[in-house]
């Protein structure tokens, strides 16, 4: 009888090896890019920034490719999963990322840390999930304060999603678009807007979109008001400023709406509406204030013309980090017919190094009573608003002493035999001279040209001092025997 060895199961250890072999061999993939990392949290100290992620599962897995404020710092290993970084900038910075394989294939699609450092010590800890789990898609939400109201209607948007989003893209309607988190746009036409927005995370994307969400309108809702008949007190006491907490990219647009003003009525001629800036870095956001400046003798525009004086400024933020300002203004009707100014003239000035000088400025629209206008500068300082020209320089006639007039005819008088009209340049009058002294004969020679006898005079003798030493130096040089004796 042949002896044969029993029936066995395989080792489960070596089965499970042996599967993980065969799964890890079917899987490697040298074609497609591994997918993108995911980042769990961050830590800054001062200026330094510590960042955790988990790579994704890929076979051919073989490290990431770094940026930070788009400059290249180098690629971590198939096993790393943290990076420490360094930027002797305070504030706004991003960290960037592509994973590759070990077939040479990269992941184009960027993955994005935007974080903030602060002076020292600056500590700050940012956890996006505490056990590194794979992420899950963002679920899209979001709200608006207010929904409603009248032209230019400022709106601040809200993102409510859940999951934490890396990146989002807002529509509002208009044909207007944003990157921020929760941004603040100003409608400037009337209608009814649906907006939507597109959150993403590195696991995802999801829209969520509200259909008719905002409402425009040209007019407010006509409400009653109460006037008392003894007092002068104004109906509206305009906002005199605004502010906004939401952040702006360097070159984004962002603006503080002074909300208070957009129900002014005649007993305010001027107001601003709000006021936007281009920051030339990114800004966490900025306080703007317009308050009426009187017309001092330092700053009242060349000429007095009719013109309302604003003193605009900005805090938050430093003036030499903005690079465009647009202040948006309005005017009543009312006050414009009383300067007698066209809406079409209406032009705002600004007061800068001891100059007033206009400034581009564009008519919106009007509504209920009031012009509205947009004017673009670069800075902050005494603003005015008046008419196209009002500040050019007008021509006056040199005015010329009386004495000197007088002194002229006198001169004039001994010199010439004929009368002659003076118009005076302090009033206009014909002054008739008489002569009394014998003038002058112009049929003589004329004057006697003293200096270029001089000239000539100087001239010829240097010319015949020259013509004697060269003679001297020449028979001295034919009879040097002759010189020898008298010396």
């Amino acid at each position: 009888m042949v002896w044969q060895p029993p029936n066995r199961l395989i080792n489960p250890v070596v089965f499970i090896l042996l599967l993980l072999a065969l799964v890890s061999t079917a899987g490697a993939d040298s074609v497609n890019p591994p997918g993108g990392i995911t980042i769990c949290g961050y830590v800054t100290y001062a200026n330094e920034i510590g960042i955790w992620w988990f790579n994704p599962y890929d076979p051919d897995f073989g490290g990431v490719q770094m940026w930070l404020d788009d400059e290249y710092l180098g690629t971590t290993g198939a096993a790393d999963h943290f990076f420490n970084a360094y930027s002797a900038v305070v504030g706004t910075h991003t960290f960037s990322t592509h994973t590759f394989d070990n077939s040479g294939n990269v992941n184009t699609t960027w993955v994005n840390l935007t974080f903030l450092t602060k002076e020292y010590p600056g500590c700050t800890e940012n956890w996006t999930c505490e056990t590194c789990s794979p992420p899950i898609p963002p679920v899209t939400a979001f709200s608006a304060n207010p929904t409603s109201g009248v032209v230019p209607l400022a709106v601040l948007f809200t993102d409510n999603s859940t999951n934490i989003p890396t990146s989002w893209n807002w529509s509002f309607g208009d044909g207007s678009y944003s990157t921020a988190r929760n941004p603040l746009h100003t409608y400037l036409v009337n209608g009814t807007f649906t907006v939507s927005l597109n959150a993403t995370n590195s696991a995802g994307s999801n829209t969520a979109t509200r259909p008719d969400y905002i409402t425009v309108s040209t007019s407010p809702p006509v409400t009653p008001t109460l006037i008392s008949s003894d007092s002068d007190t104004p109906r509206f006491v305009p906002s005199t400023g605004g502010a906004t907490e939401s952040g702006a990219r360097a070159g984004e647009r962002i603006t503080v709406p002074f909300a208070g003003n957009l129900e002014a009525d005649d007993s305010v001629p001027v107001v601003v509406v709000a006021i936007s800036v281009v920051p030339s870095i990114d800004i966490q956001g900025f306080m703007a204030s317009a308050i009426k400046a009187p017309a001092g003798l330092t700053m009242t525009i060349p000429g007095n013309p009719p013109a309302y004086y604003l003193d605009i400024s900005i805090q938050w933020i430093r003036e030499d980090v903005v690079k465009e300002v647009e202040i948006m203004f309005s005017i009543d009707d009312g006050w414009l017919k009383e300067q007698g100014i066209t809406p079409e003239d209406v032009v705002m000035m600004q007061y800068h190094e001891s100059t007033w000088s206009e400034l581009p400025t564009r008519m919106e629209k009007y509504s209920d009573g009031r012009y509205y206008y947009a004017a673009t500068t670069s800075g902050f300082s005494y603003f005015a608003v008046t008419r196209k020209g009002a500040g050019a320089p007008s021509t006056t006639p040199t005015l010329t002493s009386l004495v000197t007039i007088t002194q002229q005819v006198i001169s004039e008088s001994t010199t010439s035999a004929t009368s002659r009209t003076v118009i005076s340049a302090v009033r206009t009058k014909t002054v008739t001279t008489t002569t009394t002294v014998p003038p002058v004969s112009y049929t003589g020679s004329p004057e006697f040209p003293t200096l270029w006898i001089v000239f000539g005079v100087a001239g010829f003798a240097g010319i015949f001092l020259i013509i004697v030493f060269i003679r001297r130096w020449w028979i001295r040089r034919q009879n040097p025997a002759l010189f020898r004796k008298y010396e």
